[in-house]
Protein backbone atom coordinates (compact mmCIF):
# COMPACT_ATOMS: atom_id res chain seq x y z
CA UNK A 1 0.00 0.00 0.00
CA UNK A 2 1.26 3.47 -0.83
CA UNK A 3 1.72 5.86 2.09
CA UNK A 4 -0.55 8.91 2.09
CA UNK A 5 1.20 12.07 0.97
CA UNK A 6 0.49 14.74 3.65
CA UNK A 7 0.63 17.48 1.00
CA UNK A 8 -2.50 16.17 -0.66
CA UNK A 9 -6.04 17.12 0.28
CA UNK A 10 -8.75 15.28 2.15
CA UNK A 11 -8.36 11.49 2.38
CA UNK A 12 -11.95 10.81 3.50
CA UNK A 13 -14.88 13.18 3.10
CA UNK A 14 -18.26 12.07 4.47
CA UNK A 15 -21.17 14.33 3.54
CA UNK A 16 -24.78 14.12 4.71
CA UNK A 17 -24.67 10.43 5.62
CA UNK A 18 -28.06 8.93 6.43
CA UNK A 19 -28.73 5.37 7.53
CA UNK A 20 -32.08 3.94 8.55
CA UNK A 21 -33.02 0.48 9.74
CA UNK A 22 -36.47 -1.05 9.44
CA UNK A 23 -37.47 -3.31 12.31
CA UNK A 24 -39.64 -5.80 10.47
CA UNK A 25 -40.44 -7.72 13.65
CA UNK A 26 -41.61 -4.50 15.34
CA UNK A 27 -44.40 -3.37 13.02
CA UNK A 28 -41.83 -2.15 10.47
CA UNK A 29 -40.76 0.66 12.75
CA UNK A 30 -38.00 2.76 11.15
CA UNK A 31 -34.94 3.81 13.16
CA UNK A 32 -33.02 6.81 11.87
CA UNK A 33 -29.58 5.87 13.19
CA UNK A 34 -27.54 8.42 11.22
CA UNK A 35 -29.11 11.68 10.10
CA UNK A 36 -26.91 14.10 8.16
CA UNK A 37 -23.60 12.82 9.58
CA UNK A 38 -20.55 14.54 8.09
CA UNK A 39 -16.83 14.41 8.78
CA UNK A 40 -13.53 14.71 6.98
CA UNK A 41 -10.13 13.18 7.53
CA UNK A 42 -7.03 14.95 6.30
CA UNK A 43 -3.73 13.19 5.53
CA UNK A 44 -1.92 12.12 8.69
CA UNK A 45 -4.91 12.91 10.89
CA UNK A 46 -6.11 10.46 13.54
CA UNK A 47 -9.86 10.63 14.18
CA UNK A 48 -11.83 9.07 17.03
CA UNK A 49 -15.58 8.52 17.01
CA UNK A 50 -16.72 8.90 20.59
CA UNK A 51 -20.04 8.98 22.36
CA UNK A 52 -22.56 6.99 24.31
CA UNK A 53 -23.59 3.48 23.31
CA UNK A 54 -26.25 3.29 20.63
CA UNK A 55 -25.39 6.63 19.01
CA UNK A 56 -24.23 5.20 15.65
CA UNK A 57 -20.44 4.93 15.91
CA UNK A 58 -20.34 1.32 14.72
CA UNK A 59 -22.92 2.10 12.05
CA UNK A 60 -20.68 4.87 10.69
CA UNK A 61 -17.75 2.45 10.49
CA UNK A 62 -19.88 -0.21 8.81
CA UNK A 63 -21.06 2.34 6.25
CA UNK A 64 -17.48 3.48 5.60
CA UNK A 65 -16.29 -0.10 5.08
CA UNK A 66 -19.20 -0.98 2.81
CA UNK A 67 -20.74 -3.50 5.21
CA UNK A 68 -23.92 -1.37 5.33
CA UNK A 69 -25.41 0.28 2.28
CA UNK A 70 -25.80 4.03 2.67
CA UNK A 71 -29.31 5.45 2.32
CA UNK A 72 -28.22 8.99 1.46
CA UNK A 73 -25.05 11.04 1.30
CA UNK A 74 -21.55 10.68 -0.04
CA UNK A 75 -18.47 8.93 1.27
CA UNK A 76 -15.58 10.15 -0.85
CA UNK A 77 -12.40 8.13 -0.38
CA UNK A 78 -9.06 9.03 -1.91
CA UNK A 79 -7.34 5.91 -3.17
CA UNK A 80 -3.61 5.36 -3.65
CA UNK A 81 -2.71 7.27 -6.79
CA UNK A 82 -5.10 10.11 -5.99
CA UNK A 83 -8.35 8.87 -7.58
CA UNK A 84 -11.49 9.50 -5.53
CA UNK A 85 -14.41 7.13 -5.29
CA UNK A 86 -17.84 7.53 -3.71
CA UNK A 87 -18.33 4.46 -1.52
CA UNK A 88 -22.06 5.19 -1.32
CA UNK A 89 -22.45 4.12 -4.94
CA UNK A 90 -19.61 1.62 -5.24
CA UNK A 91 -20.44 -1.87 -6.50
CA UNK A 92 -19.63 -4.99 -4.49
CA UNK A 93 -16.49 -5.83 -6.48
CA UNK A 94 -15.06 -2.35 -5.95
CA UNK A 95 -15.76 -2.57 -2.21
CA UNK A 96 -14.04 -5.96 -2.02
CA UNK A 97 -11.00 -4.60 -3.86
CA UNK A 98 -10.82 -1.59 -1.53
CA UNK A 99 -11.10 -3.82 1.55
CA UNK A 100 -8.09 -5.78 0.33
CA UNK A 101 -5.91 -2.73 -0.17
CA UNK A 102 -7.25 0.50 1.33
CA UNK A 103 -10.09 0.09 3.86
CA UNK A 104 -9.67 -1.72 7.13
CA UNK A 105 -11.57 -1.74 10.39
CA UNK A 106 -10.84 -3.15 13.81
CA UNK A 107 -13.87 -4.78 15.36
CA UNK A 108 -14.57 -4.36 19.04
CA UNK A 109 -14.97 -8.15 19.10
CA UNK A 110 -12.13 -10.57 18.40
CA UNK A 111 -13.21 -13.02 15.72
CA UNK A 112 -10.38 -15.38 14.93
CA UNK A 113 -10.05 -19.11 14.60
CA UNK A 114 -9.15 -20.59 18.00
CA UNK A 115 -5.66 -22.05 18.33
CA UNK A 116 -4.23 -20.04 15.38
CA UNK A 117 -1.08 -18.14 16.41
CA UNK A 118 -1.26 -14.34 16.40
CA UNK A 119 1.52 -14.16 13.80
CA UNK A 120 -0.59 -16.23 11.38
CA UNK A 121 -3.74 -14.20 12.08
CA UNK A 122 -1.93 -11.01 11.03
CA UNK A 123 -0.07 -12.64 8.13
CA UNK A 124 -3.30 -14.03 6.67
CA UNK A 125 -4.53 -10.49 5.99
CA UNK A 126 -1.54 -10.00 3.67
CA UNK A 127 -2.56 -13.04 1.63
CA UNK A 128 -6.24 -12.24 1.04
CA UNK A 129 -7.38 -12.07 -2.55
CA UNK A 130 -4.43 -13.86 -4.15
CA UNK A 131 -5.17 -15.72 -7.39
CA UNK A 132 -4.62 -19.50 -7.58
CA UNK A 133 -0.92 -20.37 -7.89
CA UNK A 134 1.51 -23.26 -7.43
CA UNK A 135 2.19 -24.24 -3.81
CA UNK A 136 5.87 -23.23 -4.02
CA UNK A 137 4.90 -19.65 -5.01
CA UNK A 138 2.31 -19.52 -2.26
CA UNK A 139 4.82 -20.68 0.37
CA UNK A 140 7.24 -17.92 -0.66
CA UNK A 141 4.45 -15.32 -0.31
CA UNK A 142 3.40 -16.83 3.02
CA UNK A 143 6.96 -16.43 4.35
CA UNK A 144 6.98 -12.79 3.22
CA UNK A 145 3.59 -12.23 4.84
CA UNK A 146 4.87 -13.65 8.13
CA UNK A 147 7.87 -11.28 7.99
CA UNK A 148 5.52 -8.32 7.44
CA UNK A 149 3.27 -9.57 10.25
CA UNK A 150 6.24 -9.81 12.63
CA UNK A 151 7.21 -6.22 11.82
CA UNK A 152 3.64 -5.05 12.45
CA UNK A 153 3.32 -6.94 15.73
CA UNK A 154 6.62 -5.47 16.88
CA UNK A 155 5.46 -1.98 15.91
CA UNK A 156 2.25 -2.54 17.88
CA UNK A 157 4.28 -3.60 20.92
CA UNK A 158 2.97 -7.16 21.03
CA UNK A 159 5.75 -9.09 22.81
CA UNK A 160 7.47 -11.67 20.62
CA UNK A 161 6.77 -14.28 23.27
CA UNK A 162 3.05 -13.99 22.39
CA UNK A 163 3.30 -14.33 18.60
CA UNK A 164 3.01 -18.13 18.65
CA UNK A 165 -0.04 -18.03 20.96
CA UNK A 166 -3.68 -17.61 19.93
CA UNK A 167 -4.91 -14.02 20.42
CA UNK A 168 -7.87 -15.25 22.50
CA UNK A 169 -5.34 -15.70 25.33
CA UNK A 170 -4.23 -12.04 25.16
CA UNK A 171 -5.42 -9.05 27.14
CA UNK A 172 -8.23 -7.00 25.61
CA UNK A 173 -5.83 -4.30 24.43
CA UNK A 174 -3.47 -6.82 22.86
CA UNK A 175 -6.42 -8.47 21.09
CA UNK A 176 -7.50 -5.10 19.68
CA UNK A 177 -4.01 -4.43 18.33
CA UNK A 178 -3.86 -7.85 16.66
Amino acid sequence: MNPIDPRRGVVLDVRGLRKRFTLHLRDSRVLNVLDDFSMRVDPGQCVALTGASGRGKSTVLRCLSGNYRIDEGQVLLEQPGGARIDLAGADDQTLLRLRRSVISTVSQFLRVVPRVPALDVVAERCLEGLPPMPDEDYEHLRAEARERAAALLERLRIPGSLWALPPATFSGGEQQRV
